[in-house]
């Protein structure tokens, strides 16, 4: 599972109608929804940089994991999401059931935890 929002490209432009029209044809309204969810169930997770984790969305179909540092734990998910609400609810459910493995990865690491 890659990390989340990978691959994603984003154009950022001022607020300028004529622009808008111009760049909508690069729109994909369904890459920025599962986008969207990858960034939810990520900021559920926390974790920061630290945490070994993947996230990946695609039409829907979410799969979502969060490992030890050394590879041999994990928990994981694989749900159809529908919203965005829903990604986050999965996002805080994965947290709950990993918090262990990122404590752990916080403890090796002598970094501070923090629960969101």
């Amino acid at each position: 599972v890659p990390s989340p929002n990978q691959g994603t490209i984003a154009v950022v432009s001022r607020a300028d109608p004529s622009l808008r029209e111009v760049l909508s044809s690069l729109d994909h309204p369904q890459t920025r929804t599962d986008v969207m969810v990858e960034r939810a169930v990520m900021e559920q997770l926390g974790g920061g940089c630290y945490t070994p984790l993947g996230i990946y969305c695609r039409a829907g179909h979410l799969t979502a994991e969060v490992l030890s540092l050394d590879g041999t734990r994990a928990e994981r998910i694989e749900k159809d999401v529908k919203t965005i609400e829903e990604a986050r609810e999965q996002g805080h459910q994965l947290r709950d059931r990993a918090q262990g493995l990122i404590d752990d990865a916080c403890k090796q690491l002598g970094i501070a935890g923090e629960r969101v």
